[in-house]
């Protein structure tokens, strides 16, 4: 009843900051395709949270099959706490908060590692490890999503996340399960520790990554806007494009664009015309104001 009054509320009265005032599609030509290292360090990212998630849930499965443990019981909620509030705090500020976060509910899982000694406390380490396993399912799922729109084959990547996590939760599940059965819990303790210090470093580059990635972006979504505004040639608006982010004279330009110094000329003097500018300081003014 409580889910049927919710659809019912968002389908009647959606938020209004679920529509954006920016009908302007994202540019899909591939100049504005993230770099390969933003692909490849958010698969290792999700390739990492998956080795630690699954170790934990090979433990669980194995006590839940000897009837030592129940993992449809009440800690299993926690999932859902996860992930609203993974969700609420990838929204600030661009996802800025939201790799903190995931290093946050990670901890909660590590941490769920200390209380598999005894079936006192699995109740607390089950409710650790659910949390985390929600915002980890909405970490993987919305990294993809996020990439998916610049690539290639949106399609593909958009479900990538899935296909990483399941590829590496197979194997692992098997794994944990061995490791606990013959050696108890700390070996799980200390491959949990050392993939939260891998996980650490791959988020931070990640991190970094998606930052310079989402300067690219704007910027080639600027110049795809000023093209379209000015009716610019795909030559002119590379001119401009170099004209704006560099000092390179008119033998440079042409030169790297492998045309004379005439024609070179006469594309920037279109340029000019069309913008309504004369000079390389008012087209750069034309730029920024636009």
């Amino acid at each position: 009843g409580l889910v049927i009054a919710g659809v019912a509320a968002l389908i009647f009265s959606p938020p209004s900051n679920w529509i954006s005032d920016d009908d302007t599609p994202v540019p899909s030509n591939t100049s504005a395709a993230p770099a390969k290292s933003a692909y490849a360090a958010s698969i290792a990212c999700v390739a990492v949270l998956a080795l630690v998630y699954g170790l934990y849930d090979g433990v669980s499965s194995n006590l839940h099959a000897h009837g030592k443990l129940n993992v449809w019981d009440y800690p299993r909620l926690f999932s859902i706490v996860g992930i609203l509030a993974a969700s609420w705090i990838s929204d600030i500020k661009e996802r800025s908060y939201m790799s903190a976060a995931v290093l946050c509910f990670l901890t909660a899982d590590t941490a769920a590692t200390l209380f598999l000694r005894s079936p006192a406390t699995y109740a607390l380490s089950q409710s650790l490890q659910y949390l985390f396993s929600g915002a980890y399912v909405f970490f993987f799922t919305i990294v993809f999503m996020d990439l998916a729109p610049q690539s290639k084959e949106p399609a593909l990547w958009a479900g990538m996340g899935r296909a990483v996590h399941s590829a590496v939760l197979i194997p692992v599940i098997f794994a944990g399960r061995i490791l606990f059965g013959n050696f108890g819990e700390i070996p799980i303790i200390c491959i949990s520790m050392a993939m939260f210090a891998v996980s650490i470093v791959l988020l931070v580059v990640r991190d970094r990554i998606m930052t310079a990635n989402r300067e690219t972006l704007t910027k080639n979504r600027s110049f795809d806007l000023f093209q379209t505004k000015y009716a610019l040639t795909d030559r002119e608006t590379v001119i401009v494009k170099m004209l704006v982010e560099n000092d390179d004279t008119i033998d440079t330009i042409a030169s790297e664009l492998d045309i004379s110094k005439r024609t070179c000329q006469r594309d920037i003097t279109a340029i000019y015309e069309k913008t309504g500018t004369q000079t390389r300081a008012g087209l750069l003014r034309v730029f920024h104001e636009d």
